[in-house]
Order: C-alpha cells, then sequence, then structure tokens
C-alpha cells in the first residue's frame, strides 16, 4: 500500500521503465556476443589494435579445488573434516605450515576451468607486450 508522502507512479514512468530494461538488456547481450567474438581473437593472439584510447586485453584463471574424498584419502578424514568445506586457502595454509606437504597437495589437485576476462585498459597504461592481448601504447 502506497504511503502518502509517496508520489505516485505514472504508466509513462512504468513503460519507461520497461523500455529502458529491455535497451539494456539488448544492449547486453550484444556486449557478451563482441566480447566472446574479441576474446577469440585475443585467445588466437591475434593483434587488436588499441581503440578509442584502450587496449584489450584477456584476465585467465583457473581455480584450483579439492575434492573431499581425494583430501581424506590421502591426508587423512580427520584431516579433512578440518577444512570440510575443502578451502582452496585452507589448505595452502597447511602447507605454508609445513602440517601437509605441498607434494600430496599437488596430487590431488583439480584445476578447474579456465575462465577469461575481457579487461578494457586504458592504452597509456599498458607497460608491455610480454603476453599475448596486451600492447604497448604508443
Amino acid at each position: 500500500m502506497a504511503n502518502s508522502k509517496t508520489p505516485a507512479i505514472t504508466a509513462e514512468e512504468l513503460a519507461h521503465y520497461i523500455a529502458l530494461r529491455d535497451t539494456i538488456q539488448a544492449l547486453e547481450k550484444e556486449r557478451e556476443e563482441l566480447a566472446k567474438k574479441i576474446k577469440t581473437h585475443l585467445l588466437k593472439n591475434t593483434h587488436i589494435p588499441p581503440t578509442g584510447g584502450y587496449v584489450f586485453q584477456l584476465r585467465s584463471t583457473t581455480p584450483t579445488v579439492y575434492s573431499f574424498q581425494k583430501v581424506a584419502d590421502t591426508l587423512g578424514l580427520d584431516l579433512a573434516l578440518q577444512v570440510a568445506t575443502i578451502d582452496t586457502k585452507a589448505l595452502q595454509k597447511l602447507a605454508e605450515n609445513q602440517q601437509v606437504k605441498q607434494a600430496d597437495l599437488d596430487k590431488i589437485a583439480e584445476r578447474g576451468k579456465t575462465t577469461h576476462s575481457l579487461l578494457l585498459v586504458p592504452a597509456h597504461l599498458v607497460k608491455s607486450r610480454e603476453q599475448p592481448g596486451q600492447y604497448k601504447s604508443t
């Protein structure tokens, strides 16, 4: 129920909201399609020149995950239950504190799917061309 101090919302405002939502969704879909195309080119190490003062780069990440069963089998059930969410950072800390061997963690580590994030970096901030998708500004 509307508060008497709350201004009424008009049909035009509701229609405008719907139009904005639809426009944004369409633009986001188009952006995602273009990003996919750009990522494909960068993954193939295709040169994409700086555009509009920006350089297109990829940031790739591959998460490390540990299955509960492999941790339990390798390091013991008590330890596995101690880190039951199988927190990667917690396991790495145990290795740093030499409570478990890093080699044991390396044996049971499973690499997740690598993801790529498209970055728009102002060209004047790019310093090197050491990695694919990185370009010196000119």
